[in-house]
Order: structure tokens, then sequence, then C-alpha cells
């Protein structure tokens, strides 16, 4: 039986969480031979690439984690596969009353609180270069897609939630829910401030002119009790929230097409610390303050505020088929304040980007062998903001010029320990940051992967000092 989730707050989530969208795409970004794509993760790396030059022809990094919603006993091919043979476990009816080989979602009941992120990044056509020892110069393009959602109490477990009576009730403390598409256009430079046969300090940044598409929030500002009477009715009393969204997706869904809402603009800046060797480097330390900036969306937009003393009621059927967007704000509305117009209070709304700090340590093992440690950790932001989740990883990799294999051994905020797999094999990087989640069967509550295809120059001598690079000279590879 496939069963929909009608309730408006659990869509939000789902949305959120299932939202096309790897979290840091790590085989992507923490190589030596990384080149144009390093500048994501620290935007002073591009300096100490080996080549001249580096071009990325494509890319696209997917990442989504939860822990509300999962598929039983699965990975991502089965569930893929039986994309059109599911049914959702709304109650607590027994395993075995579901048809063998079906799959099955079900809910955790188990969590202190809920939580789902999500990523998309569309790695569009970019270029660094090399002008000398101490410039490097970049422009990259993109299309990003993001959304988070933390702090959701356990108190809306799906089956009690579903369950509630006007006697018992739950409530919902202050939470925010942001998501939002956009694109970007942006410049690098990186600056080798001082460089000698034995150590290497140099300075990035990015600027990025953001083109924001689509975006929603939801915030709660303080504690709502929701009650459900028995005529099936939900009760909200204490209603004090607000909520914005872009319309366009919502209005024009079958001819759809990429609409700029508003502008934007953001930075990222880093520095790098390498002690090198008389080949390669010894090791290498950076450190980088990522996607400090903000969105504004003032085109085909809307924020309304909804703050009442009286309950406001509703019923399942009211989200079950409300029309476009217009009409759900609408209705919204009409329930909560007795006018389908007096909720909306401005046509635009900002939210600051998903600000992060980016920590890293790369060790040269011996010959080809590495390993790199890091951290990307959230950082709070006052207001309205996108929010990426806290990662640490260790990575352990094994590189040359045609060909990388990396290990990443990662862990994500409030998950256990995970095992991905990079592979590199001449301009083609693909890989995951959860190998798991591909093979084996668990209960599967997310998945990642990404892939790149570049272009860089042929003539490789296995120095990452450049003076020891011929300018003018590109020449097959010799296999």
């Amino acid at each position: 039986m496939k069963t929909a989730i009608r309730y408006p707050i659990i869509i939000i989530i789902l949305l959120t969480s299932f939202t096309s969208a790897a979290q840091e795409s790590l085989g992507l970004k923490t190589e030596r031979f990384s080149g144009v794509n390093s500048l994501y993760i620290n935007p002073a790396n591009t300096i100490s690439s080996p080549f001249e030059w580096d071009v990325n022809i494509a890319g696209v990094g997917l990442f989504v984690e939860n822990n509300y919603l999962y598929a039983r006993n699965s990975n991502i091919i089965n569930a893929i596969r039986k994309r059109e043979n599911y049914s959702t476990r709304t109650g607590h009816e027994p395993l075995k009353d579901f048809p063998e080989g079906e799959l099955i979602f079900d809910f955790f009941n188990d969590e202190s609180e809920y939580f789902a992120f999500a990523n998309a990044h569309i790695l569009g056509p970019s270029v660094s270069w090399k002008a000398d020892e101490f410039n490097s110069f970049g422009i990259f393009t993109g299309i990003r897609v993001h959304g988070s959602a933390r702090n959701i109490p356990s108190s809306f477990y799906y089956k009690d939630f579903k369950s509630i009576r006007i006697s018992e009730g739950i409530n919902l403390d202050p939470l925010e829910v942001t998501a939002a598409s956009w694109g970007e256009l942006g410049v690098n430079y990186s600056h080798n401030l001082n460089a000698t046969d034995h150590h290497q300090f140099a300075v990035g940044g990015n600027v990025k002119l953001l083109f924001p598409f689509e975006a929603g929030y939801i915030k709660n500002n303080s504690a709502i009790k929701i009650q459900k009477d028995p005529e099936e009715i939900y009760q909200f009393t204490g209603v004090d929230m607000e909520y914005g969204l872009t319309t366009v997706a919502g209005n024009q869904a079958e001819n759809y097409s990429l609409t700029r809402n508003g502008m934007g603009m953001a930075m990222d800046i880093g520095m790098t610390y390498t002690h090198e060797k008389r080949v390669g480097y010894h090791w290498r330390i950076g450190a980088a303050l990522l996607d400090v900036g903000r969105m504004s969306f003032y085109k085909n937009t809307e924020k309304h505020i909804i703050e009442t003393g009286s309950i406001v009621k509703f019923l399942e059927e009211d989200f079950e088929n409300p029309g476009d967007l217009d009409d759900l704000t609408e209705m919204i509305s009409t329930k909560s304040l007795e006018n389908p117009n007096l909720s909306k209070t401005t046509n635009q709304f900002s939210l600051w980007m998903p600000m992060a700090l980016s920590l890293s340590f790369d060790y040269h093992l011996k010959k080809n062998y590495y390993v790199h440690a890091g951290m990307v950790g959230r950082i709070p932001l006052p207001g309205l903001a996108l929010e990426r989740t806290n990662t640490f990883f260790l990575i352990p990799r094994y590189e040359s010029r045609w060909f990388g294999f990396s290990l990443p051994i990662v862990l994500p905020e409030k998950n256990s320990l995970r095992l991905g797999t990079s592979l590199r094999v001449g301009f083609l990087t693909i890989g995951t940051d959860n190998i798991g989640n591909y093979i084996g069967k668990k209960d599967l509550t997310g998945g990642d992967f990404y892939l790149a295809v570049k272009f860089n120059p042929f003539t490789w001598n296995g120095s990452f000092d450049r003076r020891t690079v011929k300018k003018g000279r590109v020449k097959c590879y010799q296999f």
C-alpha cells in the first residue's frame, strides 16, 4: 500500500531531506591533483597544484542524510530498482503483512531529536591557471541546492504524531527549516607569500556572485501545542511563526524553468602552509572560512507571518490536494487569521549561506602514499541561515599522475563512522563518502555520490615544484 505523508511539518522535513542533493565530495577536493576543484574546500589550494592549468569540464555531487525516515533492509541500488514497488509503514503493522520483496519505508522512534540535511552541487565549466610561482587565478561556475533541518523534537515521531489526542498533545519547540537553490559565478586568486626549498606559505580567496533560484523556510518563534480532537481535527495553540517561499516552482511546476529571483554575494578565504622536501612535500596544513555571505530573494517571493492567540484548526484533507502555492498560502491564512491575504507581509527575505570552517592536514607517508585528515564545521549565524553538517574525515590514499585511489573514513554529524571510496583514472573521478549505502543491506537513511570530468596538461615529471616543469611543452603521455 502506497501511503502519502500529509502533515505539514513532515512534508517540509521530507522535501528538505530528499531534494536531489555528497556533503563535501571529499575525493574531488583533497588530492594534490584536484586542481581547480580544490578551491571549494580551501581557496589557497590552487597555488600548490602541480599543473600550470586545470579545467573542470563538468561534475556533480549529491548528498542526503536524515534520521527520521528510512528504507528497511535496503541499499541505494535496491531502492532505485524498487522505486515503483514500495509501501510506507504508517502504523505498527507486523512486517509479515507486507508483500515479500517490497521496499518498506519506516520511521525512527528512538532519537532525542530529528535532523535532515541535503545538498547538490553541479560543477560547471571552471579553470585555474598559475601565472607564475607566486600567483594563481581561477574562474568557476556551478549550481547548488542546499537544505537543512535540525532540532526537530522527538515528539514528532510519525506514528505518535498520527495518533495524538486532545487529552495528550505534543509541543513543537522553536525550530528552523531552510532550503534554497542558486547559481554561482566565482573568481579565485591564490598567492605564495613565501616560498623556499623548505616551506611555502600561501593565502587565497574566492569571490562569488550568487543567482538565487528557489527557496523556502519555516520558523516558529515559540512553542506550539498540537492536539487532535475526536473528529480528526488538528488544533494548534500558541501559534507564533513565519514562513517564506519563492513561488515559481510551486505555481509553474509543469512548465518550470530556472528563474533568477534575487541576488547575492559570498566569499571564501583560506591559507596553507607546506613543509617541503626535495621532491614533493612532507606535510601541509590548511584553514579556510567557506560561504561567508548571503542571498536576498525579492522576485516571485512571499513572506508570511502567523501570530494569533486563537486556536488554529486544520483537517488532514486540507493538505491532500491544496492546489498551487497561492491556494495553499491563502488556505493557511484563512484558517489561521480568517483572511486569505492577511498572513502575507512582504515580498522579500534573505538567507545566510551555509558558512563553515574547514581545517586540513595532509601527510606524505612515502612515495605515492598520503593520508589526509580534516573537518568541515558549521558556524552558527544570527537570523535565517542554511546550515552544513559537521563532518570529520581521515583519508588514506594512493595517487600518481594518471591514477588515484582513496578510502575516506568519515564521521558525519550524529552518525557512526562510514567508509567511502574514490577512484581517479586519467581525467575522470568517481566516488562516494559512504560505500555501505551501495553494498549489503541495512536501514537506508540517505546516500551520496560524486563524479567529475576534467582536463589538464599531459606533461608531468613527478615534482611538485613548478620551477622544474618545462613551460610550453605538452606531449602525449607514454603508456
